[in-house]
């Protein structure tokens, strides 16, 4: 399970408390006449049922686990830019993510470590994992595409030291490039309770990844079925097709609960969050044999892929 779900399944935040409402003020409006017609009321749109709900979010991540390379850090390093390429692919093999920063911070599952440890943090969280859920026909079987999420900044001759590790000769290599992708969510972000939670994210990535967690966790609730569905979505699945999975058993769970939640629009937000729908979607070319002593930027060698 990534981390966001353990973070989501073990807050022991319940219900989402009261909400402040003002009373109008009496008084200051103007008498409306006996004679006069009182205008009907503007038409207000049907409420969203809960099979529609189901549908829309459940239609909207099967899309993206199609188009995410894997799931994405909930918080990026601040000033990470991907390289540009020519020839970038639109991604057609969901797997896992590995960051590398310009300052050779890996990144991988939720975690962070320094490049030496690189490699055994892939090993932890992606290879083992990923073999296992394979062999139990929980997921593909080897090889796996493994994307890496490079500062264009970041030095080839870092990524060649982690590459060299024996366990990624399990997986397909390719580096992901940008893409002028849009955000077809991003009308969500202007909805009352999800705007208040963006505009009030704390500044530190692990904070900021708690406080989602818990907004997704609060907004959920009473749905009894859903935390079922996130524990199910990892045993049911490896690191390559989790997202997938999960997909599928969300909208089963809203309908278990006839969508008894507290703030849909914030539980949405936490659901899209995971499945990188307010991240780019970057497009990617395969990475070639990579030399320890090379002197290049990834934007250097993005440029020529």
């Amino acid at each position: 399970m990534t981390r966001w779900l353990v973070l989501v399944a073990l807050l022991g935040c319940k219900g989402g408390g009261k909400t402040d409402v003002t009373e109008p003020k009496p008084g200051g409006e103007a008498p409306i006449s006996s004679k006069a017609r009182v205008p009907d009321p503007a038409p207000t749109a049907p409420a969203e049922t809960c099979d529609a709900k189901a549908a829309r979010l459940g239609a909207r991540l099967a899309t993206l686990a199609k188009e995410k390379p894997g799931a994405l850090p909930m918080v990026f390093p601040a000033g990470l830019t991907l390289p540009d390429s020519p020839s970038g692919k639109a991604i057609d093999d969901p797997g896992v993510v590995v960051v590398l920063t310009r300052d050779d911070k890996v990144i991988a599952a939720g975690n962070t470590v320094p490049l030496a440890e690189g490699a055994r943090l892939v090993d932890e969280a992606y290879w083992r994992t990923s073999l296992e859920a394979a062999a139990m026909g929980r997921a593909p079987k080897k090889p796996w595409s493994l994307y890496v999420w490079a500062d264009k900044q970041a030095k080839v001759a870092s990524l060649a030291s982690l590459l060299s590790g024996e366990v990624f000769q399990d997986f397909k290599l390719r580096l992901l490039v940008a893409s002028e992708s849009a955000v077809p969510d991003a009308a969500l972000l202007h909805r009352p309770s999800v705007k208040k939670l963006v505009d009030s994210l704390p500044n530190t990535a692990y904070e900021a990844e708690v406080a989602r967690a818990a907004a997704m966790r609060n907004g959920g609730d009473p749905c009894t079925t859903l935390p079922m569905a996130y524990a199910n979505s990892s045993i049911e699945s490896g690191p390559t097709n989790q997202l997938a999975v999960m997909a599928g058993l969300i909208p089963k769970a809203l309908l278990a609960c006839n969508c008894q939640n507290s703030d849909f629009d914030a539980f949405e937000f936490g659901m899209l969050s995971i499945f990188g729908a307010f991240a780019p979607t970057p497009r990617w070319v395969a990475l070639p044999k990579l030399a320890p002593n090379d002197k290049r930027t990834i934007g250097e060698l993005a440029a020529k892929l």
